[in-house]
């Protein structure tokens, strides 16, 4: 496979040059980053994937490799030399960021990144182009501008974003906040602790969400193009093209909203 990288310089008079990608290699980076006395873990990375999952073991563990693409061997080589991820440690604070280089590089820097943090550490992620995958994370903060957010087995108040891309949760205990711009959000709900709400919004794509059988909460969901389905006791109101549903589960209390453009939305009671 062939690859293109268009670099846009801010420079006067200075316009968009493609360069062709054909050299590429992978380049594990050692030794891994650590802290075992990090609360808390911030990233801020340009492109690549990136995995959380939280552990037993106290603290932040970093393990990654760096995907190269460029011009020759030559561009790889110097691209070697400065592709090592920048860390910062602040107080109790472990934050990583990807190394800034020029808009000149002719050069794409793909990082795959796994992390392993104590259960209750802090997570706040941010890939800009690609995934990002949590597991077993409190109360976390996952987000991406071009790629898909998931979280597994999370606890607490999760905040999931991406512009463009799917958002996927299974198995959360805890509140619900998941956005997308251009993309669906499918979500399960393991438990709603205390007064925990759901709020799940998109633009362009179907909402799903899964509740236990036994949920007390107040619904509200909307759609400009599409269908509502929902449990009885929620009342759908409107047509194809515009619907919107509201009602009580249960005894009410707690909030789930729903909310697509241009989507279906779809509510449904676990069966356990």
């Amino acid at each position: 496979m062939r690859w293109i990288l268009l670099a846009c310089l801010s420079l006067p008079g200075v316009g968009c040059t493609s360069f062709d990608l054909r050299a590429s290699r992978t380049v594990p980076m050692d030794p891994p980053i650590s802290s075992v006395d990090a609360t808390r873990f911030v990233a801020k990375v340009d492109v690549g994937s990136m995995t959380i999952a939280a552990s037993d073991e106290p603290g932040v563990f970093i393990e990654y490799e760096v995907v190269l693409r460029g011009i020759d061997e030559d561009a790889l080589d110097d691209a070697e030399e400065t592709c090592e991820l920048e860390v910062t440690r602040d107080g109790r604070t472990l934050r990583i960021d990807s190394p800034v280089h020029s808009a000149r590089d002719a050069t794409q820097r793909d990082y795959r990144i796994r992390v392993r943090v104590g259960r209750d550490v802090a997570v706040d992620a941010t890939v800009s182009v690609g995934a990002v995958n949590g597991v077993g994370l409190r109360g976390p903060k996952l987000r991406s501008s071009t790629g898909s957010v998931s979280l597994t087995g999370g606890r607490g108040a999760a905040d999931l974003r991406t512009s463009v891309g799917m958002v996927a949760v299974r198995d959360h205990v805890g509140t619900l906040l998941a956005r997308s711009s251009t993309g669906s959000i499918d979500a399960e709900i393991e438990a709603l602790d205390g007064d925990g709400s759901v709020d799940c919004e998109t633009s362009i794509g179907s909402v799903r969400l899964v509740v236990p059988a036994n949920t007390d909460a107040t619904v509200d969901a909307a759609t400009s193009v599409g269908s509502i389905t929902a449990p009885a006791g929620i009342a759908v109101r409107g047509d194809y093209t515009s619907k919107a549903a509201t009602g009580i589960l249960g005894g009410g209390g707690r909030t789930i909203r729903l909310v697509t453009s241009t989507g279906s939305i779809k509510l449904e009671r676990a069966d356990r």
